[in-house]
Formats: structure tokens, C-alpha cells, sequence
């Protein structure tokens, strides 16, 4: 299950030029963006950073190649050489109040700025005209204020202190400690950049012009303070995690209803999680929507689908994707006590049906998979009918259902995730001999019986 309060955590992991000896692969899989979203819900590489707790104390680093590379370091920075010569700054000397990134380092021009590992508290950061790569987290400073860009750089321009590349007419950064008035973004504006409000603490209302197309990963993520959001009519594309952990998010002041514009064509993976929402409505433009971009949403009670919708279509109280013959998210009105799966799903998206108070589910012949914290803490669930076929549980799943005696699950469960039908303190469960739950139950010492105890006289 997701946790609650989302935390973003850089590491920059550099490796000392006499840990050549360790396992390069080891080493790369540390270097990772490590974001918690529900119990770790995702991790996931991030191309051409490196992480690190204390770059400056390091000569050879580590790259996303696996090749150590020289770390050049002067007056406080620290920074590797790209392919083609420039010189991309990984750390910065803690300035409380002005932090100038210098035009080049150890004689070689400063083109790019992956992180500013060590400038904690610095308020105001100078980007040089010689800069035209910026990593989308590098600006996370939690006291930035503002951004100021030379006037000659020709990738990067600042207005009122907000981060915006001019070749895609970008919105990049929106410093996260910017004062609280409300923000307009500039018409003109095409696409709001991954991560770019990530966290902002003073944000409360934003405008998005019709001249916005594209919102990107984790744009709007953890603003707690943001209570109205007016969308672009324009809108094609929300990234996932967008507007994440948001306490309102609405198209007019105290009204939890979204509509989301027509033409819209993407939502991604969990879109709008832990978001406060009572109705949304969903185009019939929207051709691909990601894993349940709803999940934790508590005060959501409708989904609006229109009938002819091409792929989606509502039932029950259940959003199906059609053309993927998936379940995209049930919601719990705490009524419903018998749900049976409709007919021709194949898989339930990860984060459905958690806390749920139905006591008992039919999941239908054909069904092949669960995700990720399906039925978990299900405390009234009495039933569960899983048919021959099915082949895959995702992590903690049934897992914390109290009221859950015994459950048959068939051999043809092969793919089960870590943490999968734990804490049920009443269950046995059903297994045929030698099958792969019936190994996993026994190494994790999960009561079991046989579905034909005496086959051993066959």
C-alpha cells in the first residue's frame, strides 16, 4: 500500500577510485533515484545520474556505463566530463543566500548540471549561458526561491524567477520556496516539465493556459498546500503521479468535480493517487490510462464514462479498461458485500480493493493476474474463488484479510510477489502437491493442506 506521505530522496553514490574491485553491477543498481510512493511502490532508474553521499571527497566516479570517469573539483564543485567534453556539475558549495554556477570548472565549460549535491540552504540559483542540460531534480532545493538565467543562454530563460527552456517551451522548475501568490503559467507555454512544481510549499492556485498540452511525471506531486488548479482545455497528456497527494484539485474553487477536457488521449499510472476527488469524468479521447490513476482517492464516488466510449466503460461501481480487459478501480461505497470480476478480465490493476468491505469476490474464468496490494486488509472477506489458469499475484496481496479461512489456490499460480498472503491469521490455504504456492507457503510457513490429501495412494 502506498504510503501516505510521499518522500523523494536523492543520493549521489560516488565510488572511490580503490572500489574498482566491486561488482560494477552492484554498484549501478545503488545508483538509482530512490522514491517512496506506498511501501516503495516504485524505484526506478533515472538515465545518466550518479549518485553519492559525498562527492567532494571522491577522484573517479562511478558513470552510467559502469566506467569510472575522473571527478574534477574546484572551489567547492564538482563535476565529470560528457562525450562531448563539457563539463556536467555534480555538486556545489553551500551558499546560504546566492549560489553563481561558474562558466566552466577546471578549465573545461560548464554545459550541464545533473545535481547540486552540498547546496542545501543556497535562495538564489545564477544559471551561465554556457548551461543547456538541466536534470529535471537538479533545482530541488527546499529554499530556492528563485532562478536566474543569463539572458544570452540559448536553452534556458527565466520569468519571475521560474525555470523555462525556451527551445521546447518547457515550464522546467518552479522554485519550491517561491512566495504564495497564485502562479499563471505563461501563455505560450506548451508542457509542464517532470517534476517541475514537485513540493512547492507556498504553491495554492495555478492557472494552466489552453496553450499547455503535456503535464509531465510528478509535476504537481506533494504541492499540500494547492487547492485549485484551473486545467488547460487544450490538455492531452498527464504523466504519472502528476497531481499526486493533492488535498483539492478542481477546475473552480471548493468543487472536488474534474472533468477532464476533450482531446485529452494519455493518463498515466497513478495520475491523481492520494488525491481528493468526488466525480470525475473521463473523455472519450482518452485512448491509454495508466495503473489505477486513482488509487487511494477515499472521497471518490463516480466516474463519469459515456456509453459510447471506445474502450472504457463503468459497471458496478468499476472502471474497465476494455481494449486491455483490465480492472482499473473499484470504488468502495462500503454496501457492496457479494463482487463477482466482470466477464473477460484479465488482470486487476495494483491498489485496488484495499480496506474494502466486500466479504466475497468471484474472480472470473480466464483471469491471469493481480497487481500490487490487491485485497489487502480486506478484513470482512470471507470468499475468494481464484479459477485454474490464473498465474500471477502481485506483492502483498491477500494479504491481512482476518476473516479469510481457507482459499484454493490452483498449480497453475506460478509468479507470486513477496509478501503475498501474509498476516491472514485464520487462513489455510489449498494447494496442490508440489506446486509453486505450495513451496512458497512452506518456506514462509503459511498453513496449508492438500486439495487431495490421499493422492499419494494414486
Amino acid at each position: 500500500m502506498f504510503v501516505k506521505k510521499v518522500i523523494l530522496v536523492l543520493f549521489l553514490l560516488i565510488i572511490p577510485i580503490s572500489a574498482v574491485s566491486v561488482n560494477k553491477e552492484d554498484e549501478l543498481n545503488k545508483a538509482i533515484w530512490s522514491r517512496r510512493w506506498y511501501d516503495t511502490c516504485i524505484k526506478q532508474n533515472h538515465d545518466g545520474n550518479w549518485v553519492s553521499t559525498s562527492p567532494g571527497s571522491a577522484e573517479m566516479v562511478l558513470n552510467k556505463s559502469g566506467v569510472f570517469v575522473k571527478y574534477y573539483k574546484q572551489d567547492g564543485f564538482g563535476g565529470i566530463l560528457d562525450e562531448k567534453g563539457g563539463m556536467q556539475i555534480l555538486a556545489a558549495p553551500n551558499f546560504e543566500d546566492n549560489l553563481s554556477i561558474p562558466e566552466s570548472l577546471a578549465s573545461y565549460p560548464v554545459t550541464g548540471i545533473i545535481s547540486l549535491w552540498g547546496a542545501v540552504t543556497s535562495k538564489i540559483i545564477q544559471i551561465p549561458k554556457s548551461v543547456v542540460q538541466i536534470d529535471s531534480w537538479a533545482l530541488k532545493n527546499p529554499y530556492l526561491y528563485r532562478i536566474v538565467v543569463h539572458p544570452d543562454n540559448p536553452v534556458y530563460a527565466e520569468i519571475d524567477g521560474v525555470l523555462f527552456d525556451k527551445t521546447t517551451r518547457t515550464l522546467v522548475c518552479y522554485p519550491k520556496n517561491k512566495s504564495a501568490d497564485p502562479y499563471v503559467v505563461p501563455e505560450g507555454i506548451t508542457r509542464i516539465g517532470d517534476y517541475s512544481f514537485y513540493q512547492a510549499s507556498n504553491l495554492y492556485a495555478l492557472t494552466i493556459p489552453d496553450t499547455v498540452i503535456s503535464i509531465g511525471d510528478f509535476a504537481y506531486c506533494d504541492c499540500l498546500r494547492l487547492q485549485r488548479v484551473n486545467l488547460s482545455n487544450k490538455l492531452e497528456s498527464i504523466g504519472q503521479f502528476s497531481f499526486s497527494g493533492i488535498r483539492f484539485i478542481a477546475k473552480a474553487l471548493d468543487d472536488t468535480k474534474i472533468e477532464l477536457p476533450d482531446g485529452m488521449v494519455f493518463l498515466g499510472d497513478y495520475a491523481f493517487y492520494n488525491t481528493y476527488i468526488d466525480i470525475i469524468s473521463l473523455p472519450n479521447t482518452l485512448r491509454h490510462i495508466g495503473t489505477n490513476p486513482f488509487a487511494s482517492c477515499r472521497g471518490l464516488k463516480q466516474i463519469n464514462v459515456k456509453k459510447d466510449h471506445p474502450t472504457l466503460v463503468v459497471s458496478n461501481n468499476t472502471l474497465y479498461d476494455t481494449a486491455n480487459r483490465r480492472l482499473v478501480y473499484y470504488i468502495d461505497d462500503g454496501d457492496l458485500v457479494n463482487k463477482e470480476i466482470r466477464k473477460g478480465t484479465l488482470h486487476i490493476d495494483s491498489d485496488n480493493f484495499i480496506y474494502s468491505s466486500i466479504q466475497h469476490i468471484v474472480l472470473p474464468e480466464g483471469m491471469l493476474s493481480i497487481g500490487d496490494n490487491v485485497f489487502k486488509n480486506v478484513f470482512s472477506l470471507e470468499t475468494l474463488d481464484i479459477p485454474n489458469g490464473f498465474c500471477s499475484v502481485g506483492k502483498n496481496s491477500i494479504t491481512g484479510c482476518s476473516d479469510l479461512k481457507t482459499l484454493y489456490v490452483p498449480d497453475s499460480l506460478t509468479s507470486i510477489g513477496e509478501g503475498s498472503f501474509f498476516y491472514n491469521e485464520e487462513l489455510t490455504l489449498i494447494v496442490e502437491r508440489d506446486s509453486a504456492m505450495h513451496r512458497y507457503a512452506e518456506i514462509n510457513h503459511i498453513p496449508y493442506s492438500f486439495k487431495n490429501g490421499i493422492d499419494w495412494l494414486d
